[in-house]
C-alpha cells in the first residue's frame, strides 16, 4: 500500500550500484531503470499478479547499468499477503542476471537466421541431410536447387535421393553419403547430370546420435568449358611453338627461362637449364664480335626497362662448337597493371642467308674482277699479235745475222709467254677459247700422272685414289691440265720438302641443302676431282680472297698470283663449283665438281698432220679496225702470193667491194668494229658480191 521497495546489496550490484545509491527505493524507482520498451510489458505483468490473476508472475526486461548499458533481468515473484479486504500487502521477488543467456540466444538466433539465409539464398547448392540405413533425406536445400532438379528447396524438404534424382545417380549420391558419416571423412566429388558438370563436397555433422551430413554442389560446367578451351587453345599455341622455324623462348620477370622451341634448341645445340637465366645465351655482337654481357643482352634490356628489341645481330657458337649468325628480337610480357612479368625473345637463324649473301658479294667481287681480266686480255693480245707478226716477218727476211736473229728469236719466245699470261687471265673470265668434248677424267688424269711427279719433285708423294665406274664428264682436256697443274704446283709450294699430294676422282649428286652452298649450280650428278695436300694450311683471311686474280701468298717473284684464279675460271666456265677446306698446319683439300654427262663417251679419233701453208693468188679483202693489225695482216698475207685489200673501216671495206673491178675470193674480217661488227659487214658485202666467202677473226674469242 506504501509502494515501497526492499532491496539487497546483490540486486543493486547487478546494476554496477550500491545499496546505498539507491535508497530510499520505491517502485518509482525501480521503474525508472527499467527500458521503456520493456517497462509496460513488466507493469502488466505485476499488475495482472497484484489483482489475483496469477498467484506468480515470471517476466524478463531489461535495467540500466551504471555505465550505461542495459542488463537483461528475469524476475521472479509471488504475492506473500493481503489485508482482510483482499488488498496486496506484501510481495516478495528475486532478480537474476540473464544478459549472458539473452546474448547467446540472440547469437544462437543471428547463427541460425544467417544459415537460413545462406541456404536460402545461396549461389552453390547448400544442403543438409539425415542419413538412414538405406536412404539419405533432405533436411534443409537452398532454394536454386530449382536448377538442377525443377523444384526450389523448400520442396525438397523430407524428400529421399530417389524421389529427387535418377535412380543410377540417387544410388551413388547414398552410397557416397554413406562413406561420409560412416568414415566421418571429407568428400569432394566430381559429377555429370543433365549435361552439366559439378563438383559436391560432403562433410559429417555430429548431432547426438543422428547421422547428419551438410555440403555443397558448384555448378562448374561454364568452368569447365572454359578449362577446356583454355586447355584446347594452349595446345594449338604450344603446337604453334613446336613447329614454328624460329627459336622462341619465354622467361619470368628473373630471367628464368619457362619454355623454349625445338628449334631454339636446334640452333643452340640443346636446351639451356631454366636456372642459367640471362646467362643462357652466350654471343658475340656483329660486326665487330665483341663478347654481350649478360647484363647488356636483348633479353636483359626487356626485363628491365620494357624496351623492345629488334634485328640484333649476335655470333653464337652452339653447343656441338657451331658457329652461327642469329638475329635475335625481344620483347616484353605485362600483367594486368602494365608491369613487367616476363619475356618472349626469338633466335632466327640466318647462317644460311648470311653465307648466301657473302657467296653472292664473292660472285659479283669475281665477276666484276673477270671482266676487267678479259677486257686486258683483249687490248694485250691485240698488241702480242702485232710484235709476233712483225716478229715472224722479220724472221723470214733472208740474210739476217746470227745475233739478229738471236735477238728476235728472244722477243718471239718472251711475246709467247705473255701470251700464256693472257690465257690465264682468260681463263679467269671464263672466256677462254675452249673446245670441249666428252671425256673420261680418269683416263685424263691418269695420262698426266708422270709430268706431275716431275713437278712436285721426288720429296712428295703422289698418291692416285681414282673411282670406279665413273661418269663422264665434258670439258675441254687442256683444261684439266691447267686445272691439276696449278693446284698440284701449289700444294707443292705448301709442302715444302717432304710430304703428300692426294689426287682422288668420286660420283657425287647434289641435292637443294648442296645447292643452298652452292646457288651457282643445280641440283644433280657431279663428278668430283680432289686435290689433297700435307701442306702448311691456310687461315680464314687467306680463305676469302684465294681465287683473286694477283693474290698470292708466296715470295716476290715466285708466282702470278693467277693459278687459282685460272683453275677457278675455268670451273665456273664449265658450270661447275669449287670447295676449299684448310686450316693452319692442317693442309688442305680442294674438290672441284663438274656436271656428268649423261651421254656415252665417243670414240676417239686421230689428229691429222698439219698442212704446209701454201699461198695462193687469190683476191682478200681484209678488214681490221686496228692499224697495227691490218698492217700486219697484210704484210703477212702478200708474199703468199694474195691480193690484198686493206679496209680499216667497215664503211671502207662497202665502197672497195663496189669499186673493186676484180674478183674478191674471200672476206677476212674483224668480229668487233665501230659503225658495224663483222657478222653484219658480211651480211651487207653477200649483197654486192653474192658468193662471198667469209672467214672471221679476233682476239677476244669471247665475241665471236
Amino acid at each position: 500500500q506504501t509502494g515501497g521497495l526492499v532491496i539487497n546489496e546483490t540486486w543493486a550490484g547487478q546494476l554496477g550500484r550500491t545499496l546505498a545509491e539507491l535508497e530510499p527505493c520505491s517502485l518509482d524507482t525501480w521503474a525508472d531503470l527499467v527500458h521503456q520498451d520493456d517497462r509496460e510489458p513488466a507493469r502488466r505483468a505485476l499488475q495482472r499478479c497484484v489483482n489475483g490473476v496469477c498467484l506468480d508472475y515470471d517476466v524478463e526486461f531489461r535495467l540500466r547499468h551504471r555505465d550505461g548499458r542495459w542488463v537483461w533481468i528475469l524476475s521472479r515473484g509471488r504475492l506473500l499477503t493481503r489485508d482482510p479486504a483482499g488488498r496486496p500487502l506484501l510481495l516478495f521477488g528475486t532478480h537474476t542476471d540473464i544478459t549472458g543467456l539473452k546474448q547467446a540466444e540472440e547469437d544462437l538466433r543471428t547463427s541460425n537466421e544467417l544459415l537460413s539465409l545462406f541456404i536460402h539464398h545461396s549461389p552453390i547448392y547448400a544442403f543438409i541431410k539425415e542419413i538412414e540405413p538405406d536412404e539419405s533425406r533432405t533436411l534443409r536445400a537452398s532454394e536454386n536447387y530449382r536448377d538442377m532438379v525443377g523444384i526450389p528447396g523448400s520442396a525438397m524438404v523430407g524428400r529421399t535421393m530417389h524421389e529427387l534424382f535418377p535412380p543410377e545417380f540417387a544410388d551413388r549420391i547414398v552410397a557416397d553419403d554413406r562413406r561420409v558419416v560412416e568414415r566421418g571423412e571429407i568428400l569432394q566429388l566430381e559429377e555429370e547430370l543433365d549435361g552439366r558438370s559439378y563438383t559436391t563436397i560432403k562433410f559429417p555433422i555430429a548431432f547426438g546420435e543422428r547421422q547428419l551430413l551438410a555440403g555443397y554442389s558448384i555448378d562448374v560446367t561454364e568452368r569447365r568449358r572454359t578449362e577446356e578451351e583454355l586447355r584446347r587453345r594452349e595446345e594449338q599455341l604450344q603446337q604453334m611453338i613446336e613447329i614454328l622455324p624460329i627459336g622462341l623462348w619465354i622467361t619470368d620477370r628473373h630471367g628464368t627461362l619457362l619454355r623454349g622451341n625445338p628449334a631454339g634448341r636446334t640452333i643452340w645445340g640443346g636446351g639451356p637449364a631454366a636456372s642459367d637465366g640471362l646467362s643462357a645465351f652466350p654471343a658475340r655482337r656483329l660486326p665487330g664480335r665483341e663478347p654481350v654481357a649478360s647484363e647488356e643482352c636483348a633479353l636483359a634490356r626487356t626485363l628491365q626497362s620494357g624496351v623492345t628489341v629488334t634485328d640484333e645481330l649476335l655470333e653464337i657458337e652452339a653447343a656441338d662448337g657451331t658457329r652461327k649468325t642469329i638475329l635475335a628480337y625481344s620483347a616484353p610480357v605485362r600483367d594486368d597493371r602494365g608491369d613487367i612479368d616476363g619475356a618472349i625473345l626469338v633466335h632466327l637463324d640466318i647462317s644460311d642467308r648470311k653465307a648466301l649473301e657473302e657467296q653472292l658479294i664473292q660472285a659479283q667481287k669475281m665477276e666484276s674482277i673477270g671482266r676487267l681480266a678479259g677486257g686486258v686480255a683483249h687490248d694485250f693480245n691485240n698488241m702480242l699479235s702485232v710484235i709476233l707478226g712483225h716478229t715472224e716477218l722479220a724472221l723470214d727476211t733472208a740474210g739476217l745475222s746470227a745475233t739478229l736473229s738471236g735477238r728476235l728469236q728472244s722477243i718471239r719466245e718472251a711475246v709467247q709467254r705473255s701470251t700464256d699470261l693472257t690465257q690465264q687471265l682468260l681463263a679467269f673470265a671464263r672466256r677462254q677459247t675452249a673446245a670441249p668434248r666428252v671425256l673420261d677424267l680418269n683416263t685424263t688424269v691418269a695420262g698426266m700422272l708422270k709430268m706431275i711427279r716431275r713437278l712436285i719433285g721426288e720429296d712428295i708423294d703422289l698418291t692416285w685414289l681414282p673411282a670406279g665406274g665413273l661418269p663422264p664428264v665434258r670439258i675441254d682436256p687442256s683444261q684439266v691440265d691447267q686445272i691439276l697443274v696449278n693446284l698440284c704446283v701449289n700444294a707443292r709450294d705448301a709442302i715444302g720438302d717432304t710430304g703428300r699430294i692426294t689426287i682422288e676422282t668420286a660420283s657425287v649428286t647434289f641435292d637443294q641443302a648442296d645447292c643452298l652452298r652452292h646457288p651457282e649450280v643445280a641440283p644433280g650428278g657431279y663428278v668430283r676431282l680432289s686435290v689433297r695436300d700435307t701442306g702448311c694450311g691456310m687461315d680464314d683471311d687467306t680463305l676469302a680472297h684465294l681465287f683473286e686474280p694477283f693474290f698470292t701468298t708466296k715470295e716476290l717473284g715466285k708466282g702470278t698470283g693467277l693459278g687459282l684464279a685460272t683453275v677457278y675460271g675455268i670451273v665456273r666456265q664449265n658450270g661447275g663449283c669449287i670447295e676449299v677446306d684448310s686450316r693452319p698446319d692442317r693442309g688442305a683439300v680442294f674438290r672441284i665438281y663438274l656436271p656428268r654427262h649423261d651421254g656415252s663417251l665417243p670414240p676417239g679419233t686421230m689428229a691429222g698432220a698439219a698442212e704446209p701453208v701454201a699461198g695462193g693468188t687469190e683476191t682478200i679483202l681484209l678488214v681490221e679496225d686496228e692499224p697495227l693489225i691490218l698492217e700486219m695482216a697484210t704484210a703477212m698475207l702478200t708474199p703468199l702470193g694474195y691480193t690484198v685489200l686493206p679496209a680499216a673501216t667497215p664503211a671502207t671495206a662497202l665502197r672497195l667491194a663496189r669499186e673493186h673491178a676484180g674478183t674478191i675470193d674471200l672476206l677476212l674480217t674483224d668480229v668487233v668494229m665501230p659503225e658495224m661488227n663483222g657478222r653484219e659487214l658480211a651480211a651487207r658485202l653477200v649483197e654486192i658480191r653474192p658468193g662471198l666467202r667469209r672467214l672471221f677473226m679476233s682476239g677476244y674469242t669471247a665475241d665471236v
